[in-house]
């Protein structure tokens, strides 16, 4: 899996590649390793390691190897400011 986000100036790769200890892939012929080390070559690339959210998208590395991409802070920070008090009770009518 290779997935870049784009935002502005800043690039977000999310792989499946498995990294050594320095954060460098084991696969030196992934497409990762050879996007990456292009990469470096024009620009100053900081890794910032595993990604933890993107744009109010936060990312949750699932046991399958899966990602799950979830807004459940930004859900949780519109409920506190429009309803302070709590979400209001439905009642049956």
């Amino acid at each position: 899996m290779f997935v870049v986000g784009i935002y502005v100036d800043n690039l977000q790769i999310v792989h499946s590649v498995v990294l050594d200890e320095n954060g460098d892939p084991l696969d030196k012929d992934s497409f990762y390793a050879k996007f990456k080390k292009r990469l470096e070559k024009e620009w100053d690339v900081v890794d910032e390691g595993p990604m933890v959210d993107m744009l109010a998208i936060q990312a949750e590395y699932l046991p399958s190897g899966a990602i799950k991409l979830h807004q459940r802070k930004y859900i949780e920070s519109m409920i506190e400011r429009f309803y302070p008090h709590g979400l209001p009770v439905a009642h049956e009518v």
